[in-house]
């Protein structure tokens, strides 16, 4: 009885180190892939920020004083709420002259240093609906990229009459070529 009890828990005791030694094993490939990823994700970081900077990404004009910072950004437009942040600016602009915005997009409708920061939205209508371009008007000094170009801008909104209508213009601080882009397409 003895020899059979001293059997069953060589045989559980083996069980168990068998047991962890494979968890042991799943927990070092685990910890090996989290590593590999990082890795990973650190090449592609260091390759994104490379290629932006064979693009030349970065342009900032003007005195060190007029370089913005991101501490001081007041309005961020983002992929989310584009289209009722962009409305509310437009609406309420007096609201927004002076302040520091920063907004993604295409560069569309450049005539000599102005541009549009854009993006696509489906207007409905009554049973139908048609593409449009929307976006805020822009200044810049700078050499101003290809159009399609995805970018982002940082500056001062200040306003103007544009066909008699009073209308927000950022005055480009800072413009960077995205080497990854947000969504084309927005949808609020």
């Amino acid at each position: 009885m003895k020899k059979k009890l001293i059997l069953i828990l060589i045989i559980v005791l083996l069980g168990i180190l068998l047991a962890y030694n494979a968890f042991d094993n799943k927990h070092k490939q685990t910890i090996e892939k989290e590593k590999t990823s990082e890795e990973l994700i650190s090449k592609d970081s260091n390759l994104q920020s490379n290629n932006d900077k064979e693009i030349g990404n970065e342009i900032n004009k003007g005195s060190e004083s007029e370089k913005v910072s991101m501490s001081n950004i007041d309005v961020v437009i983002g992929d989310e709420n584009f289209i009722s942040d962009m409305d509310n600016i437009f609406v309420n602009l007096d609201n927004y002259v002076g302040k520091t915005m920063k907004v993604e997009g295409f560069v569309g409708g450049v005539i000599g240093n102005e541009f549009k920061v854009l993006r696509l939205y489906d207007m409905t209508h009554d049973d139908h609906s048609h593409e449009v371009t929307v976006g805020i008007n822009v200044v810049y000094d700078g050499e101003i990229p290809a159009e399609d170009t995805w970018v982002e801008v940082t500056g001062v909104i200040t306003k103007e009459a544009i066909d008699g209508k009073n209308q927000p213009v950022i005055n480009v601080q800072r413009l960077e070529k995205k080497f990854t882009h947000g969504q084309k397409k927005v949808y609020n």
